[in-house]
């Protein structure tokens, strides 16, 4: 049985229950509602194999793992989209990074105006991997969610993109076991919520 709510124009289903920015109604699965507004963040996977912007870059996968080490940098793509019939007067956008990360290039808080309809606005911003002895020492690998949001009057949508870091040389592939991910995200109380925007609403993940 599905389930919605709306909330002006913005409205969110699924078959197991219903979110609406981060509350969960009946429980189960969660999902970020998506309406006239529509963002989405990617990071770039520096990995010999990927070489590319993706959704997330996670651990399990062994051809297409990365963890950037203490002050790497790591690139981040932005894509805001009016998908609705009338133009928006102003959107803002605010990108919020993981502790272990800290602002290089790019504004992280912006505003976008008069965005037409249909009409995508892209931007990049860089960060990096903060010093080694600003790192935690109960582990070597940290990882996390950067969070971008997008709002226009009552109108909003957010995604995120996974990334780790590791105490390690840049450049060194990630050691074997290396996979404190999901109790990161946990302890930090991202999982509960947002799901990664439940792992980008079924996008396929950079594993």
């Amino acid at each position: 049985m599905s389930a919605s709510i709306a909330l002006g124009a913005v409205t969110c289903t699924n078959q197991a229950g219903v979110v609406v920015y981060g509350t969960t109604y009946g429980g189960g699965q969660l999902c970020v509602t998506t309406a006239e507004l529509q963002i989405n963040k990617e990071v770039f996977n520096p990995n010999s194999k990927v070489n590319k912007f993706v959704d997330n870059i996670t651990l399990e996968n062994s051809d297409t793992r990365y963890t950037f080490a203490p002050g790497e940098e790591v690139k981040f793509k932005l894509k805001i989209k009016n998908t609705g019939n009338a133009v928006m007067n102003k959107v803002t956008v605010t990108d919020t990074l993981p502790s272990f990360l800290e602002p290089v290039e790019g504004n992280f808080t912006f505003d976008i105006t008069d965005l037409q309809a249909g009409q995508t606005v892209e931007r990049e911003l860089k960060a990096r991997v903060v010093a080694v002895n600003r790192l935690a020492n109960d582990k070597s690998v940290f990882c996390d969610v950067n969070r971008a949001e997008a709002v226009s009057g009552s109108l909003k949508d957010m995604d995120t993109a996974h990334v780790c870091a590791e105490k390690k040389a840049p450049g060194e592939l990630p050691k074997a076991g290396a996979t404190d991910t999901f109790a990161v995200l946990v302890s930090s109380g991202v999982l509960g919520a947002f799901g990664f925007k439940f792992l980008k609403a079924g996008k396929a993940v950079q594993a």
